[in-house]
């Protein structure tokens, strides 16, 4: 199967995906780990792209620990980018699946457009008593993890056997989940008899229908079912400051006027606790 470029919009959010992970690989470079593009990031609006892992979803960096590593190996990683590899550099024996197998762990970033520290809902925490459960998740600076890519993610973790964090940047802050505590609810939640609200709430881990349009297809939406992680089930990651945020307006191929929120800048301080959270 390929994928080919879907317009303007869809370009517009690929960039800023691209401009989310180079944040979060500048924020590594004065710790102790080295992080190392893995995931398809360049946009191509008429190329095909190769599904280079069939049915599984490449996270988009790979993380090592300084720890483990020789001094020869922390040269070649602090430079190394395996974005551009094929399904032929996924066979056994391979360098570059025989570096994917040595990385840590990796990472999937995302991106939300919210001032984070001034939601409504930042500070939620479950009120575990009947009446309180909610079963909408509150306005917060939450994880965002469609369903569709759960088994995907899952599958190349379990292929590779490098865990998945998933990572989402917003304006202010960060927050990174375990890849694995998202199965464990979803695994809970579709256990006959489940207490789905309870569930939720002694989580912070929601499950809901979202609606996605695309502005530059008139008409066009899709309702997929998502995970939405709250700062409370999910662990402060970094503090972002500087982050420039500018309007763009392009033309569809339908010749309508769409526009797109470009953000460019930005610096990411990655906490303590994030770093000593991550398996060595």
């Amino acid at each position: 199967m390929a994928a080919r470029g879907r317009g303007p919009d869809f370009e517009l959010r690929f960039q800023t995906s691209r401009w989310a992970e180079d944040l979060v690989l500048t924020a590594f470079r004065n710790t102790s780990w080295i992080a190392v593009r893995l995931g398809a990031s360049r946009y191509r609006s008429d190329d095909a792209v190769p599904d280079r892992a069939g049915q599984l979803k490449e996270p988009d960096l790979l993380l090592f620990a300084m720890s483990g590593l020789t001094a020869d190996e922390i040269r070649f990683l602090e430079t190394a980018d395996f974005e551009n590899h094929t399904s032929e550099d996924l066979q056994e024996g391979s360098a570059v699946k025989n570096w994917i197998g040595r990385a840590n762990l990796a990472l999937e970033i995302e991106f939300s457009p919210y001032r984070a520290a001034e939601m409504s809902g930042r500070h939620w925490k479950p009120m575990l008593t009947r009446k309180r459960l909610r079963k909408d998740p509150p306005v917060a600076p939450n994880i965002w993890v469609k369903e569709e890519d759960v088994p995907r993610l899952e599958g190349w973790q379990s292929q590779f056997e490098v865990p998945i964090w998933i990572l989402q940047l917003f304006d202010q802050e960060a927050f990174a989940i375990r890849l694995d505590q998202v199965l464990q609810v979803r695994a809970a939640l579709q256990r006959p008899g489940a207490d789905l609200t309870r569930i939720m709430n002694e989580s912070g881990i929601f499950q809901k229908q979202q609606r996605y349009d695309r502005t530059d297809a008139q008409g066009a939406a899709e309702i997929k079912p998502v995970f939405l992680v709250t700062p409370h089930g999910s662990i402060l990651a970094g503090r972002v400051e500087g982050v420039v945020p500018v309007a763009q307006i392009r033309l569809s191929k339908s010749k309508k006027y769409i526009t797109h929120i470009l953000f460019s800048g930005g610096l990411v301080h990655l906490t303590a606790d994030f770093l000593r959270a991550l398996p060595r």
